[in-house]
């Protein structure tokens, strides 16, 4: 291009508004994960104080673009990646309750005081189990 060109204030707006959207690419593709869930779509509208109606039918990608993401860029990204780690967590925690709902303990006497000890020829597969 033209040095001259370089100089107008129409490039320099529109180069500004290109580089913008070069840098709002990666918050959307953040924002636009599976594990977003409802709570961190409220997190979201707090952040930028804009509405966020994602069950909407109408919602679309200039719902999003009205909103000051980049002035809020590192708290949406923030936002993101808890979503993603809370999502690794959730399935974790439901991989341990299958795993553990069908373990089932059993307790000997322990002298005159009661079920007090786990009975250890029952409960050596479930050691071997947590140690894995």
């Amino acid at each position: 291009l033209p040095k001259a060109l370089k100089e107008w204030q129409g490039f320099e707006d529109l180069k500004k508004k290109i580089d913008d959207f070069s840098e709002t690419i990666p918050l959307l593709e953040m924002m636009s994960n599976n594990a977003m869930m409802p709570r961190h779509w409220e997190r979201l509208s707090q952040i930028t104080n804009t509405t966020f109606d994602v069950d909407n039918e109408n919602f679309q990608l200039r719902n999003i673009m009205e909103a000051p993401l980049l002035e809020n860029r590192e708290d949406i990204e923030d936002t993101c990646i808890a979503a993603i780690k809370e999502r690794d967590i959730e399935g974790k925690l439901k991989q341990v309750i299958a795993e553990w709902s069908a373990q089932s303990l059993s307790f000997g006497q322990f002298k005159s005081r009661g079920e007090l000890l786990l009975k250890g020829n029952e409960t050596t597969e479930i050691i071997v189990f947590l140690e894995d």
